[in-house]
């Protein structure tokens, strides 16, 4: 790529040429899978053609400028949350899309007809070829790139994400991402720590210095009880019994920033330690195999996909 191909701009002008266009909603779900769905959603939206645009007027986390810099127009309409993706909605969703492709045309919303396409296990198989972006290659190629350009850190957070990033040299740590809380009700099984520790040293990798990211305190707890000479460092706090979104959503605006910050913050860290272990059923452990572009990261359940 020419050292003076500006990534960014030639992204914005290319999506902004689009006519027909398609909202992807910030909506009430956890930040890992809103910042993995969009970024699946550009990748969509290039490959046929359409303008990303962003609603985020409802999201639980505030506005996506609070984090990120602004990389697409915001649709400044009503979109209805929660977002039904999984099905049609019922006659409630019906009538509301009539209202809506009344009022706006032109702006298609992304329902579960559009959802089964961004996941289509093809487009995960197909070679994308974007001249406009001096680019050739995979889904996954294309989505690593959109990742360091629409999640671009605003100013304020990117200060405070580095003040706690530039305090170690994480490349001498091995990371681990150990979620629990809601995410195990329907979607992910239980493993203990130790399934994450003996992953790493199955790959080669000493796990005696760790930082560990969860969502819960016990598990350190945990990881206390099962080799005391582990050392590891971790924003857990002795308070975090588990995310639940629906607990998480009803909690002040201060609180959810904070929370927000901290996460990031974790993932970042993840990005740069020796290896990472976690799982891909969890989007934070998708995002942070994507920032690694795979490099040393492993998953004690699902491969990576779309």
């Amino acid at each position: 790529m020419n050292k003076d191909f500006c990534f960014k701009s030639a992204y914005i002008a290319l999506n902004f040429s689009f006519n027909e266009k398609l909202i992807y909603p910030l909506t009430d779900r956890g930040l890992g899978s809103e910042l993995n769905n969009l970024l699946l959603t550009a990748v969509y939206c290039l490959v046929n053609k359409k303008q990303l645009v962003l609603y985020d007027s409802n999201w639980n986390s505030g506005r996506f400028e609070y984090y990120f810099e602004p990389f697409c127009q915001r649709f400044k309409g009503i979109v209805e949350i929660p977002n039904y993706i999984f099905g049609d909605g019922g006659k409630k969703r019906k009538i509301y899309k009539k209202i809506h492709y009344y009022l706006y045309p032109r702006y298609q919303l992304l329902d579960s007809s559009v959802w089964k396409e961004i996941r289509n296990p093809k487009l995960q198989s197909q070679k994308i070829n974007i001249p406009e972006l001096a680019f050739d290659g995979s889904s996954f190629d294309l989505l690593y790139i959109l990742e360091k350009y629409i999640l671009q850190y605003n100013t304020k957070t990117k200060n405070n994400i580095y003040k706690e990033v530039n305090k170690k040299s994480w490349n001498t740590f091995s990371g681990i991402h150990v979620r629990r809380g809601d995410k195990l009700i329907r979607e992910a099984g239980l493993f203990n720590v130790k399934c994450y520790l003996e992953k790493g040293n199955e790959k080669g990798f000493d796990m005696h210095n760790l930082f560990v990211a969860s969502d819960n305190f016990q598990v350190l707890e945990e990881l206390e009880n099962y080799n005391s000479y582990i050392e590891y460092i971790s924003y857990c706090e002795p308070s975090d019994t588990g995310h639940h979104q629906k607990s998480f959503n009803n909690q002040a605006t201060s609180n959810i920033e904070s929370q927000v910050v901290r996460l990031l913050i974790e993932i970042e860290i993840l990005s740069l330690t020796k290896c990472f272990v976690g799982t891909f059923s969890s989007n934070i452990g998708r995002l942070v195999h994507l920032k690694r572009n795979t490099l040393n990261s492993y998953s004690l359940d699902s491969d990576w996909s779309l």
